[in-house]
């Protein structure tokens, strides 16, 4: 079995899949921006639960960088403390995954919101990934992109109303839609270097002043 571990977004999740990619188990803290306080308690329940976990699939971003950096100790330290491999996923793939299984194997944008009207984007053209990069989601840049495009991802609403009905798979990351990436992951024995991993955070963070601060 694999633990399964989402912590890129707003809601933490956690869940348990066989080594073919079959999700056996999943729960998530409904609470925003609760992932300190939530992902311990998962993943013990998680762990609890299956006695036969062999190896981490961690969602390694881009996405909240606070989020990311829990999730990723978290996931190395019980790698170090259990001896288990550390599976990294970026968190586009369980997206692209999910709408190919319920879509079919189709050209899609797959967009993790990053703040104003920007979005971690990856293109699929139905064989091959294009590479992580934040795009601002301009009415410009939206018209040039390919008509027959579908998009999925947390940020449908950057896309307009008229692209929103018709060409869009809503979803959130979630543990869950990790499942068969990690499983393809661990039959090529692709593992991350627990020492050294870092998560993928796409851009530099840049820190703001708080609006609630006052000279």
């Amino acid at each position: 079995m694999i633990l399964l571990i989402e912590t890129s977004h707003r809601i933490c999740s956690v869940a348990v899949c066989d080594f073919e990619g079959t999700c056996l188990w999943e729960k998530q803290d409904d609470r925003l921006l609760k992932h300190a306080e939530a992902l311990p308690i998962l993943v013990k329940e998680a762990v609890d639960s299956f006695s036969d976990i062999k190896a981490i699939g961690l969602s390694k971003g881009p996405g909240s960088y606070t989020g990311l950096r829990i999730g990723a100790s978290l996931a190395q330290g019980l790698c170090y403390a259990k001896s288990w491999p550390l599976i990294g996923i970026p968190t586009h793939d369980g997206l692209i995954n999910n709408a190919i299984q319920k879509n079919g194997n189709l050209a899609y944008c797959a967009m993790i919101y990053a703040g104003r009207d920007e979005a971690y984007t990856v293109f699929w053209n139905g064989s091959e990934m294009s590479e992580i990069a934040p795009k601002n989601f301009e009415k410009d840049y939206i018209s040039s992109l390919d008509s027959t495009l579908y998009f999925t991802g947390d940020c449908m609403h950057l896309l307009g109303e008229e692209i929103a009905k018709e060409r869009t798979l809503d979803a959130t990351p979630h543990a869950r839609l990790l499942a068969s990436p990690a499983a393809a992951k661990w039959k090529e024995n692709n593992f991350e270097d627990v020492a050294y991993y870092t998560p993928l955070y796409a851009k530099d963070f840049i820190p703001g002043v708080s609006k609630k601060f006052k000279i």
